[in-house]
């Protein structure tokens, strides 16, 4: 979890709501599409990926207590890895997985580990923690 640093607008970075941090049940996953308004919806599958700014589409997990956020875009083709509303994990919830070809990434740091785009990565996304408040970084 990052600490908050506050926005910069002039900059292009702003801090978008998402949720209320224990929203995200631990060993869970949810599933955001931002807007530029500062509301966010929960994404549906259909929705496309790959978007830094407004209207992107991520993803958290919750882990260990930590929350770890990224672009809801496979690296390998850029579809969306959710195979369900909210489902990025794998089985046994020890992995994030992507519903296209089943490719692993590593929780902790978004690192593949298995499947056709093995050692690529996710796209981060940055978060912060405001008064229970996930707050997540757009970049214009």
């Amino acid at each position: 979890m990052l600490p908050f640093f506050g926005c910069d607008e002039d900059a292009g970075i702003a801090l978008r709501f998402l949720c209320r941090e224990d929203a995200i049940p631990e060993g869970e996953s949810r599933g955001f599409l931002v807007s530029d308004s500062g509301q966010n919806a929960k994404q549906s599958a259909e929705q496309d990926s790959g978007k830094t700014g407004a209207g992107a589409s991520v993803f958290i997990v919750k882990k260990q207590g930590q929350l770890f956020a990224y672009k809801n875009s496979c690296p390998h083709t850029g579809v969306n890895l959710d195979w369900l509303p909210d489902r990025f994990l794998n089985y046994e919830k020890d992995f994030i997985q992507c519903s296209l070809h089943g490719a692993l990434f590593e929780i902790y740091t978004g690192y593949c580990v298995h499947g056709p785009c093995a050692k690529a990565s996710l796209s981060a996304v940055v978060i912060a923690i405001q008064n229970g408040e996930v707050l997540v970084e757009l970049t214009g």
